[in-house]
């Protein structure tokens, strides 16, 4: 009966020894943070919006290395670090794509721009798409969109040649705010050049006046 007793003891011992270990653990991890890209706040739109064409952004494709919720920061040798407790607040795909699709509205002044998926059976007159190349800040703090893109018509044919632009920002300081911050700024960069060359496009695909 003694020796019943102690294997008891020490069982129980032991379970409240990995109980309070993992209490432990909780109260020193640290709690997750959840961020989101910042959009335009101009508080004019700053270029004409593309007619009445129903404008679509997306679907943008992302690389491998960012299909994750932790942000990544790409360190001076090449590797890629995670901020583990520090996460994107939505899938970096759709959150890219909506920020860019908020940043076309803010610019043209106009609402039939719209991310992707449309609703229903609405099909798009001008589609932007793109397959992100890199999306990321470096240990330093400089923050890199690098994208391949083009705008389509409604039949799928390319309004304007497909190609790759980069854009950089300074970070005001190496903590995760202040790299969103940047990450937030490089992609209102591209989206003011969406909304010039979404204009041309526009312009591209509409019959002249005195067309016979």
């Amino acid at each position: 009966m003694a020796k019943f007793r102690l294997h008891t003891f020490r069982i129980v011992f032991g379970l409240a020894a990995v109980t309070l270990l993992a209490s432990a653990c909780a109260m020193t991890s640290p709690p997750m943070r959840f961020y989101l890209l910042s959009t335009i706040e101009d508080a004019a739109p700053t270029v004409a919006a593309p007619g009445e064409a129903l404008v679509v952004v997306g679907p943008m494709q992302l690389p491998g290395y960012l299909d994750r919720r932790e942000l990544v920061v790409r360190q001076p040798d090449g590797r890629f670090s995670l901020r583990e407790f520090d996460r994107w607040g939505e899938p970096l795909d759709e959150l890219l794509t909506n920020t860019v699709t908020a940043n076309l509205v803010r610019l043209t002044g106009s609402h039939r721009v719209a991310a992707f998926p449309l609703p229903g059976r609405a099909s798009a007159d001008l589609r932007i798409v793109g397959r992100v190349l890199r999306f990321d800040a470096d240990a330093s703090g400089l923050a890199m969109l690098e994208v391949q893109w083009s705008i389509l018509d409604a039949s799928g044919e390319p309004r304007m040649p497909v190609r790759i632009d980069a854009y950089r920002a300074q970070a005001s300081g190496t903590d995760t705010a202040a790299l969103v911050a940047a990450l937030s700024d490089v992609l209102a960069q591209f989206s003011r050049q969406l909304a010039g060359e979404l204009l041309l496009a526009a312009g591209a695909g509409a019959a002249p006046d005195d067309a016979p």
